[in-house]
């Protein structure tokens, strides 16, 4: 009969076995994968009308991304219920999309002109994203130069680049809506291959955020916490030492906007913060 201590020490060689062979299978999904993919559980006719929405605007040959569950799927390998389309694109070209997508019979809304439009028809249910809630990630030509190539539905297509997922995913921090997750197994997955000093200077002026991701990332998994590598981490604790031994704003300000919506509405109207 085994020692309880052997048997202890069998558990532990066990998961430390499956989350390395889990790593192993997650860790550069995005060049391993096949560049094709269709969401499961979707009626025939559904299919043909989103491969219609996307070969129209390729047509047009106006640049788009796809975000979203699938991007995330497509560098994770963690499937996700499919729900609607998430296509990036340019402030300046959601019109022309819109218009295309009305003529073969879609109907269209602008939800928010600062950063959503959407489009359906039958089942299929598109969101086109300009911008983030909080207009921080405004989509632009450096996005669309590193996306990276696949096909949806038979159609060619670029998805959204891995840093710019993580980039507008980390800011999802609402009671009802929180990314987090999402962004520690973006880190878990991709960590080592991630453009890091890209994703600094996107989050310069809110690095705070990206240390909090990626402490809250070194706690749900420990083993992997190398994954961010060392010159990232001692920036961010280098900035947040230094900023120990500064003197507090005089504003009363208050960012939760940048992460939620109406999480911090309270706090600011009673407390008289600054947004």
């Amino acid at each position: 009969m085994q020692s309880k201590s052997t048997f202890v020490g069998l558990l532990s060689v066990n998961y430390l076995t499956a989350a390395y062979c889990h790593r192993q299978l997650t860790i550069g999904t995005h060049e391993k994968r096949s560049s094709e993919m269709t969401p499961p559980d979707l009626a025939p006719e559904t299919i043909e009308i989103y491969k219609t929405a996307l070969e129209t605007i390729n047509a047009a040959h106006i640049p788009f991304l796809i975000g979203g569950g699938l991007a995330f799927q497509r560098y994770t390998n963690h499937p996700r219920n499919f729900h609607d389309l998430d296509i990036f694109c340019k402030a300046g070209d959601y019109p022309k999309i819109l218009q295309l997508l009305e003529e073969v019979g879609f109907s269209t809304l602008i939800q928010d002109e600062k950063w959503i439009a959407k489009a359906s028809k039958g089942e299929a249910e598109i969101d086109f994203l300009f911008s983030t809630p909080n207009n921080v990630q405004t989509v632009d030509d450096s996005w669309f130069e590193r996306g990276q190539k696949g096909e949806l539905f038979d159609v060619p297509i670029l998805y959204l680049g891995p840093e710019e997922l993580l980039w507008a995913k980390i800011y999802v921090q609402d009671a009802n809506k929180f990314d987090g997750p999402d962004v520690y197994n973006l880190m878990l997955s991709l960590g080592d291959s991630l453009d890091w000093k890209n994703i600094l200077s996107r989050m310069e002026a809110d690095w705070e955020v990206l240390l909090a991701a990626i402490i809250n990332y070194r706690f749900v998994f420990p083993r992997w916490r190398n994954q961010v590598p060392e010159w990232l981490m001692s920036e961010l604790v280098d900035r947040l030492q230094r900023q120990l031994s500064m003197p507090v704003p005089e504003d009363n300000i208050c960012r939760g906007p940048l992460l939620s919506r109406t999480n911090y509405t309270y706090a600011i109207h009673k407390g008289g913060f600054i947004v």
